[in-house]
């Protein structure tokens, strides 16, 4: 049953995948620049790789057919351009093969395979998202089932007041105060104020190194978004408190933290599943802000390097990682929604049976 869901699921990506690969075809070809150019600035060999034409196929046509310009000599063509079949010795068909064995290409700035410069700036970005979604949802879970249980109507105000002050903070304004006050020997130099580490050759080192250093980037990044979701969380526990099954729970004998913790809290983090899917992408190839103040070797940092340069096999598969794990992100988000919630589960049993 799930595996009929997941298939049907995988196959709807073909589509948007196909589409995102065209887009980004079109626009490495139609894009202002000669990356070819640009590289013979950065003391390329003419006869390297990277720079020859031929093997890159930029001499073979674009698509399977072309329009011939319109030539006023002609009588007919002056009007109607006329249609050459190309066959499959064209450019779009040679790049979508080498995509489908995930050959994308060398990277026309390293002159070396596109995976080995991604792959770096890939796991920096992935830990810093991860890291940060955890540490986002465990505080804002935290906080809005401590708001929801406490009497207290005047600390309850303070922390919103503290939240809603969070929120108006630029995540790049509160980098700068992090590192002007936690990393520099002017204030408290309890941090470093750059750079992901791992020089200490032991692997449990490294990771704890590495783990030290990004501690501000994803403050920087989690904490900002805490008040938003916070407040979600919040709200739907509200509403989901005033509901009969709520209530008849109540009325059993149940404690109110009983009903929190398995009644409404399941039901409210909902509306949060569905909102950090996005998040999730979003920090996987947007936070190049945070990237560039810490000097993070993040995909973002490099996307911005790799459009300067026309680095174009580096920045579509940039973008191709991106949405994937956009998609891939919509998928857990259905799955999750359909474990929290019983009654989508049940709906969904009766669909895919």
């Amino acid at each position: 049953m799930i595996y009929k869901y997941l298939f049907k699921r995988i196959l709807g990506f073909v589509p948007t995948l196909l589409l995102l690969m065209l887009f980004s075809f079109w626009l490495a070809r139609e894009a202002p620049g000669d990356p070819f150019k640009i590289a013979s600035v950065q003391s390329i060999r003419p006869g390297s790789e990277s720079l020859n034409f031929k093997k890159q196929g930029e001499r073979k046509p674009l698509f399977y057919f072309s329009l011939s310009p319109l030539d006023r000599r002609n009588s007919i063509q002056r009007y109607i351009p006329m249609l050459s079949w190309n066959g499959s010795d064209n450019q779009l068909s040679i790049w979508t093969g080498r995509l489908i064995t995930g050959d994308f290409g060398n990277s026309i700035r390293y002159r070396i395979n596109v995976w080995k410069v991604v792959k770096k700036p890939f796991l920096v970005s992935l830990a810093i998202g991860t890291l940060s979604t955890l540490i986002l949802i465990a505080i804002s879970i935290w906080l809005a089932k401590y708001l929801a249980t406490n009497s207290n109507k005047g600390s309850n105000e303070k922390i919103w007041s503290f939240l809603d002050l969070i929120y108006s903070i630029p995540s790049y304004w509160l980098a700068v105060l992090l590192l002007t006050f936690l990393a520099s020997s002017t204030f408290l130099n309890l941090f470093p104020s750059g750079g992901i580490g791992m020089n200490k050759g032991n692997a449990l080192l490294n990771i704890l190194d590495f783990l030290y250093h990004i501690f501000l980037p994803v403050i920087c990044i989690s904490l900002p978004p805490i008040a938003y979701y916070t407040k979600i969380i919040f709200q739907n526990i509200e509403q989901e408190s005033h509901k009969v099954y709520a209530l008849s729970a109540a009325a059993r004998g149940f404690s109110s933290k009983y009903i929190l913790d398995k009644e409404l809290l399941r039901n409210s983090l909902i509306p949060l599943v569905t909102h950090l899917s996005l998040f999730i992408s979003a920090i996987l190839g947007g936070a190049l802000i945070i990237e560039k103040i810490f000097n993070l070797p993040g995909l973002g940092k490099l996307m911005v390097e790799s459009y300067s340069f026309r680095d174009y096999p580096v920045i579509f598969c940039i973008a191709f990682i991106t949405g994937l794990f956009t998609l891939l992100g919509y998928l857990a988000t259905d799955l999750i929604i359909i474990r929290l919630s019983p009654s989508i589960r049940e709906s969904f049993e009766k669909e895919n049976t």
